[in-house]
Parts: structure tokens; C-alpha cells; sequence
């Protein structure tokens, strides 16, 4: 079962309820949950949106007043998350061009009928399924936290009595039950490589590397153990290109 956390942002409270509606007869028909947060205004949805697993997909309306769709997009793309399942919604169809640029998901014309929002969300979800992005963890304290799996720096074991790993983001750690050799396997194709005793290390956040440590794109260090760091390195130079599209 995925949670995900969807806004709707758009000027217009009677288009935003149309979303909510739709949402909600969704949330009722699907095995999925749904947290939906509604905006007025691409500045606010800026404000609370300031990490990448604030929101999943962004139901986004072009035509706003102060900060419109297309600049709110290309903000959420490319300071926050460029993951981010972007839904375009307007009443003219002529803006569709002009949004290619940000590469949103998908652009519905309003009003958005039901019909038109499950197929949508549908595919976002066979999406996430398919590439296996999103994983559900469970903190400590039992409450859970949806990431996707490309935001996460490294992972490194905590407290290996309790069986406890601590996964390690651009700003953010969260701690969770679980097996460093389960997630090694689960994220092997995403390129995660395990470098140090204890550590699993995404070679997409390397910065650059220093005699037995990589340095991240967030400045933390992590060691590298000498039998690693050959094979890291190699790995990394080999990839650099391919990895830089995820």
C-alpha cells in the first residue's frame, strides 16, 4: 500500500474542490492513502514545500496570480524535487506547449472529472510500482513516512543489536527497523553499493572523492573502506553519465 501526499494548488476554490472531490471518491475506490493539502497560490505551496517527500504529485493549475503554474513547476523541479509528479490543470489548452518545458505528468483541461483523475492517478501509482521508487518506512515511534528511494544519500546501521538503520537524506535522517542486506538487494539497481562496513552508499550523491572517503553532494563524508574503493570509484566514473538521469 503506497501513502502518498498530494497538493492542489490553484487559485480558483471551486476548481480546488473539484480536485478534492475527485480525490476523495479515489481515496474511498483504491487501496492506496491519500493526503491532500490545497493551496491558493504558488507561493504558499513554496513555502511547505521544502523537502522532496512533502508531496508526491502536485495537482497544479497554470494560470495563477504572483507566481504562476509554469514558474511554481519549474521551482518545485529544480530546487526541491525533481521527481515530483506534476499534474498541470487549466481552462485553455493552448498553455500545453509552453508546459512541455517542465515535463509534467500530465495536463487535464477543467473541470477534471472523475473518470479523467483516476486514470491519471492510476498511472502515477503503476509508475511508482514499476520503478519501484517510493517505499514506505516505519519510524521508531510506529508513525510512517513514504521517501523516494532516489533521495535517499546513503544508509548505515544504527544500532545493529536493535536492528535499527538510519537512513540518511539531504537534510534529514530517519531511523527505521530493518537489514542492511535487504535494502542492498532491493536497491542494487538504482546504484547503491555498500563501501564501508555497515554503510550502503548512493553513488549518485558523489561529489567527489578523497583518500578512503567519498564526499556528498550535501557535504557529509563517508568512509570507504580500501577493498571498496577501488571498485566505487570505477563504478562511479563508469556511470556518472547514466546516473545523472535518474
Amino acid at each position: 500500500m503506497l501513502n502518498l501526499n498530494i497538493a492542489v494548488c490553484d487559485d480558483d476554490e471551486i476548481y480546488r474542490k473539484n480536485i478534492i472531490s475527485c480525490l476523495d471518491s479515489y481515496l474511498i475506490a483504491q487501496d492506496n492513502n491519500l493526503a491532500y493539502t490545497e493551496f491558493s497560490s504558488g507561493k504558499a505551496l513554496l513555502k511547505e514545500f521544502r523537502k522532496p517527500d512533502d508531496f508526491h504529485v502536485v495537482f497544479l493549475d497554470i494560470e495563477m496570480p504572483g507566481i504562476d503554474g509554469l514558474k511554481t513547476a519549474e521551482l518545485i523541479k529544480t530546487t526541491v524535487d525533481r521527481h515530483t509528479f506534476i499534474v498541470f490543470i487549466s481552462n485553455y489548452p493552448r498553455y500545453m506547449q509552453d508546459s512541455f518545458r517542465v515535463h509534467p505528468f500530465y495536463y487535464l483541461v477543467k473541470p477534471v472529472s472523475p473518470e479523467r483523475l483516476f486514470s491519471i492517478m492510476d498511472e502515477i501509482v503503476h509508475e511508482i510500482n514499476e520503478q519501484r521508487l517510493l517505499y514506505t518506512l516505519i519510524r521508531e515511534d510506529e508513525t510512517e513516512k513514504t521517501v523516494n528511494i532516489r533521495d535517499i544519500r546513503y544508509i548505515d546501521v544504527a544500532d545493529g543489536k536493535r536492528g535499527i538503520l538510519c537512513f540518511h537524506f539531504f537534510d534529514e535522517k530517519l531511523l527505521t527497523k530493518g537489514k542492511l542486506a535487504d535494502w542492498e538487494e532491493k536497491l542494487a539497481d538504482f546504484h547503491f553499493l555498500p563501501c564501508y562496513r555497515g554503510i550502503l552508499l548512493n553513488l549518485s550523491y558523489i561529489h567527489y572523492f578523497q583518500k578512503h572517503s567519498a564526499i556528498l553532494d550535501n557535504g557529509d563524508t563517508v568512509p570507504l573502506s580500501r577493498s571498496c574503493e577501488k571498485k566505487l570509484r570505477h563504478d562511479f566514473l563508469n556511470n556518472i553519465v547514466e546516473m545523472k538521469k535518474l
